[in-house]
């Protein structure tokens, strides 16, 4: 019997990923098409990206608002500025 793809199962995250390195469903595809996807595949990216996206930007923007301080350069030659160019 197939099942709806649930984006926050970690046993279905990992059914999905072994069809993403294998490319076959093994014994066939668990997962239920859902309107208005055309795919299994389209539909569980969807659904991933749809879940994590908001979670991702909020992450990345967390790190790049950080101040660090060793990469903060002050004018100032210390004998590290080339890593400012890197």
């Amino acid at each position: 019997m197939k099942k709806s793809f649930d984006v926050n199962s970690a046993k279905d995250l990992r059914e999905y990923q072994n069809y993403l390195k294998s490319k076959s469903w093994g014994k066939g595809c668990p997962f239920e098409l859902e309107w208005p996807y055309l795919s299994i595949p389209e539909m569980i990216q969807h659904k991933i990206i749809s879940t994590h996206l908001s979670k991702i930007i909020k992450d990345s923007s967390k790190i790049s608002s950080r101040k660090n301080p060793e990469n903060v350069w002050d004018g100032e030659p210390d004998g590290n500025d080339h890593q400012q160019y890197c």
